[in-house]
């Protein structure tokens, strides 16, 4: 699925955000992101040109925050790498990018065909959100 399969940069999945739930509204309203990039990866570890890339899209309708769908096992940012390029994205520039494991969708995925578990995805999102903000893009204080 390449949305702008002829653009000078290609998006892999962009899909519209109708702001139907809180975590969707949050993302609409804080970060402006009306159209949705998923930008995906096929494999585990990710690069600052990954990053760099993703930022890149970010403009206009695309708002200030977008997905990296990568093949690791969990949501955490690395200490090292993928901690300090999301940091430097929303210090310098405001722009939040969520990295989200190919195990988040599956588990998803399975859940949603379930009545009962139709807003487990909503509330993890939301949580995710609030653990980049408490835990990874804090700033330290002198």
């Amino acid at each position: 699925m390449h949305p702008n399969k002829n653009g000078l940069q290609q998006r892999d999945i962009v899909g519209t955000n109708l702001a139907e739930t809180k975590f969707w509204k949050r993302l609409l309203e804080d970060y402006q992101t009306r159209q949705v990039i998923f930008e995906l990866k096929n494999y585990r570890d990710l690069s600052a040109s990954d990053y760099r890339q993703v930022n890149s899209y970010l403009c206009n309708e695309y708002g200030k925050a977008a997905f990296i769908i990568t093949r690791d096992f969990n949501n955490n940012l690395s200490k090292d790498k993928e901690l300090s390029w999301a940091k430097e994205l929303y210090n310098d520039h405001r722009k939040l990018i969520i990295k989200l494991s190919a195990k988040f969708l599956e588990k998803h995925l399975r859940k949603a065909r379930s009545p009962h578990k139709h807003d487990a995805a909503d509330k993890e999102l939301n949580n995710l959100i609030d653990t980049y903000f408490r835990q990874y893009l804090i700033s330290k204080s002198r």
